[in-house]
């Protein structure tokens, strides 16, 4: 595990890292392919905060949210966070997103987890036209055409059965 010792250095220092698969929180629906390389400058500031500034750049791979094809997922992020000695951490801190340290030694692996899973796309595809699935017979419509007519093709509509006659709702049978 990753760990920076804040008596290593005085007032600023830039650490460049890379992080492995196991070091970081798990993301549902996301393989985080390693490294996760890490440029990072910690800066100490005033009652024991340590701020830390940087970037990061990783790849994952995840399945495509339309005909479930694997995808490869290029991320670089830049991120900010605040850290706090354990001893002097508030509740305001951490309803604020102050991650805490202990002994002097920080530990960037929750929010390098969680800068990560702010730039993966909430609905992955392998590119923006894909056609998905059909969702008759479930062939993947990006290598072939299965020549199914879906609900949506027909016109279909759930309001296709009421009629407005002298403004009264009416239900016709079907």
């Amino acid at each position: 595990m990753y760990t920076i010792n804040l008596a290593s250095f005085n007032d600023s220092e830039e650490f460049i890292f890379e992080m492995r698969k196991e070091e970081l929180p798990k993301i549902d629906g996301f393989e985080i392919e390693p490294p996760v390389r890490v440029r990072m400058t910690l800066t100490k500031e005033k009652d024991s905060e340590v701020l830390a500034m940087g970037a990061l750049e990783a790849a994952a791979g995840a399945q495509c949210s339309r005909c479930l094809e694997p995808v490869k997922i290029g991320v670089k992020a830049e991120f900010t966070a605040v850290f706090k000695d354990r001893e002097k951490i508030t509740g305001d801190d951490l309803e604020n997103d102050i991650y805490e340290y202990a002994n002097n030694v920080i530990n960037p692996a929750e929010f390098i987890g969680q800068a990560l899973l702010l730039e993966l796309p909430s609905k992955p595809v392998c590119f923006e036209a894909c056609a998905g699935l059909c969702p008759v017979c479930g062939k993947n419509r990006n290598n072939e055409k299965c020549g199914c007519k879906s609900e949506a093709a027909k016109g279909f509509s759930p309001f296709s059965s009421i009629t407005i006659e002298d403004g009264k709702i009416k239900k016709t049978e079907e």
